[in-house]
């Protein structure tokens, strides 16, 4: 946490640096198994990814994966296959 609260003061809200530690603390809570909290950084980490990089990077469908499957792991299937389903749709196009 303290990483993320230096890098939003040196960078701002809406910086890699800071989607990346997004990321990385969702990943965390997800292997303690609190799904909840992973996705409630998950979803920061691709809101910002969006706004830098728009809807259709790579990065984006890297967001959409790691979402999906902190769903399926928590049992909720229909919304896994709904992110499962993004992400394709991007590296579709």
């Amino acid at each position: 946490m303290k990483s993320l609260e230096i890098y939003k003061s040196i960078h701002g809200e809406n910086h890699s640096d800071v989607s990346i530690s997004y990321d990385k603390l969702g990943s965390v809570y997800e292997n303690q198994g609190e799904y909840k909290k992973a996705l409630e950084y998950y979803f920061k980490s691709l809101d910002i990814t969006k706004l830098i990089y728009g809807n259709n990077h790579s990065n984006v469908t890297a967001s959409y994966n790691k979402i999906a499957w902190a769903y399926a792991d928590h049992g909720e299937d229909k919304k896994a296959s709904e992110y499962f389903s993004e992400a394709l749709g991007i590296l579709e196009k």
